[in-house]
């Protein structure tokens, strides 16, 4: 075998490599992201008041426990709450670990339950499901997630129909049918955040050049 032929064998060999690291990065980043997003989600539901309770002011013994990890205790949020009334004004937070975050997203048929955080760049991401624009309380909330297999991967299989729920900081529960899906282009922000929906849920499609946005009606 001559130098050219074994400078391409190598060349093969190391795309390979490449690639296999690649691919345990990737997995092993999708299963970071979901032990960050349990144990966030876990803390704010023992956090999260019910409706019709007020929130209690923040002491500084409230603070140390918000930050401490939760337990296997933490109750589940009530599944039997009537729907939230249609409320005004900007969205509350709740802080955590230097973060704030508008409530928890449900998804009862995936046993998906995650945190959303106030604000979106790409390190929060890594964290949690961020807002990207809208309020729930005027109803054109969007929600971004990363195309973890533990955050918004499953979205994309769901059938139409299926139920979401949105709990917000001050405990109010807004429900939702999954309508339609929708592939918009990675830089189409208007189409991503105009419409009638009255919830869209978006996430990358496998090949990363678009986006899946999953549009959701509010169930009243």
């Amino acid at each position: 075998m001559g130098k050219k032929g074994t400078f391409f064998i190598t060349i093969g060999l190391l795309l390979l490599a490449a690639a296999l690291l690649l691919t345990v990065y990737n997995v092993w980043d999708s299963h970071r992201a979901g032990v960050a997003a349990q144990e966030t989600v876990q803390s704010l539901k023992t956090m999260l008041p019910s409706p019709g309770e007020t929130a209690p002011e923040p002491t500084e013994e409230t603070s140390a426990q918000e930050t401490t990890a939760p337990t296997e205790e933490a109750a589940p949020l009530e599944q039997t709450l009537p729907p939230a009334p249609l409320l005004e004004g900007e969205m509350p937070t709740v802080e955590l670990n230097g973060y704030d975050y508008i409530g928890v997203l449900e998804v009862a048929s995936l046993e998906l339950s995650l945190p959303v955080m106030d604000q979106w760049d790409y390190e929060r991401l890594k964290i949690s499901p961020c807002r990207f624009a809208g309020n729930v309380y005027e109803d054109n909330l969007v929600i971004c997630g990363h195309n973890y297999s533990q955050h918004f991967q499953p979205l994309k299989y769901v059938p139409v129909g299926t139920q979401v729920q949105f709990t917000d900081a001050v405990g109010n529960v807004f429900r939702y049918t999954v309508s339609s899906f929708d592939t918009v282009g990675p830089n189409d922000v208007e189409r991503m955040i105009s419409g009638d929906w009255d919830l869209t849920l978006f996430t990358c499609n496998v090949s990363g050049q678009t986006r899946c946005a999953i549009r959701c009606d509010r169930i009243e």
